[in-house]
């Protein structure tokens, strides 16, 4: 199917102000496009046309379309994150030379499969022989809800926006999915234990108050009257909270609170992607170049203003699936095997901050 194959020089997005978004009912994805199979890219430096070394990628395993994120070496330099975008076998463009002296990695992103990575592919520049690339089923993550007796309908309120973040993360081809193992309606007693923030050892607190109000081989939502006496803050995950597990070390990034009071609807998913490793200088988007106020992880903006958020650039999505700080990644506080199996990145070095980074920019995107 490389005549349907694409390459995305530029983009944007088209999505509606409103939910649901518009790509439930077909979404468009306006773009500036090369067909590879049909014309010659032309240069405003050169008008000769190279030989085209057949590289491709044949995805194995998704219906839908991909978008690959393509590291080598190009004609002249390394290629960083180069994308591309098809069904089936997509052409590269002739884009890829020899590996020599670059680093080469393909990724692929797709609206219902998980993120992929192929360390190292072996190119063939052979069209009969394009390098494969399995995708599997999206990663599930298990969520455990805890919410007060006595309040009707907050139960189904988290359910639906478990739904909605696992629309979300789809819709930006992040991956990941969401379903719920179960929801405890705690006591009011249980409601002073549970507290309402992550601070004054609260979350530390939680980890040791045994399995009726805290599990640590899944994410813990919690949705309490306030968040801190406070009615501004939506929701709050607990990843900077030191806790104690079994007598290992940890931290509270399976721990979120959300508020009862006054949150969007998209809370949740915003929550979520902190505990998947979007922490410290990737994690909040305010005063980040290449993101607006659509995008999930854009703090201090009005509630109407968050409830219209609908994006995760593909850098998020690959921090979110392959960096080592996800909650996918590493083993749980229970000591439990990491959800996902495969290779992984080091996006950072360190939770709080960034000091060095092996993973694409932040605002990649299609």
């Amino acid at each position: 199917m490389s005549a349907e194959s694409k390459r995305y020089t530029e983009h944007s997005r088209t999505d509606g102000l409103g939910w649901p978004p518009a790509w439930l009912s077909g979404r468009a994805l306006t773009a500036s496009l090369c067909l590879v199979s049909a014309c010659t890219c032309s240069s405003s430096t050169t008008s000769s046309v190279q030989t085209d070394d057949n590289d491709r990628v044949a995805i194995q395993g998704g219906a839908n379309p991909s978008v690959l994120a393509v590291d080598g070496r190009g004609r002249t330099k390394c290629l960083a994150s180069e994308l591309f975008e098809g069904t089936g076998i997509i052409d590269l463009n002739d884009r890829i030379e020899s590996p020599t002296g670059c680093s080469t990695e393909i990724v692929a992103f797709s609206s219902d499969r998980a993120v992929e990575l192929k360390a190292a592919p072996k190119w063939t520049h052979d069209p009969s022989n394009p390098v494969t690339l399995a995708v599997k089923p999206p990663v599930e993550v298990e969520l455990r809800f805890y919410v007060p007796q006595g309040v009707p309908g907050v139960a189904t309120e988290a359910q639906d926006e478990m739904d909605e973040a696992t629309a979300l993360y789809a819709m930006n081809r992040a991956g990941i999915a969401f379903k719920s193992l179960s929801t405890v309606a705690y006591s009011p007693a249980q409601a002073v234990l549970i507290g309402n923030g992550c601070g004054g050892g609260n979350a530390a607190g939680l980890a040791k108050a045994g399995a009726s109000l805290y599990d640590p081989g899944v994410i813990n939502v919690y949705y309490v009257s306030q968040i801190n006496w406070s009615n501004y803050l939506f929701g709050y995950n607990c990843y900077l909270e030191s806790i104690v597990v079994g007598g290992s070390n940890a931290i509270g990034e399976n721990i979120i609170f959300l508020s009862l009071a006054s949150r969007p609807p998209t809370t949740l998913a915003h929550e979520l992607g902190h505990a998947l490793g979007l922490r410290g200088k990737v994690g909040h988007t305010y005063g980040v170049p290449g993101f607006t106020n659509r995008n999930l992880m854009m703090s201090g903006i009005s509630f109407n203003a968050q409830a219209l958020q609908d994006h995760f650039s593909l850098g998020q999505g690959y921090r979110m699936s392959l960096d080592r700080l996800s909650w996918l990644n590493h083993a749980r506080p229970s000591g439990a095997a990491p959800i996902r199996a495969g290779d992984n990145r080091p996006c950072q070095l360190t939770v709080a901050a960034a000091t060095g980074d092996f993973c694409p920019p932040l605002a990649l995107d299609q």
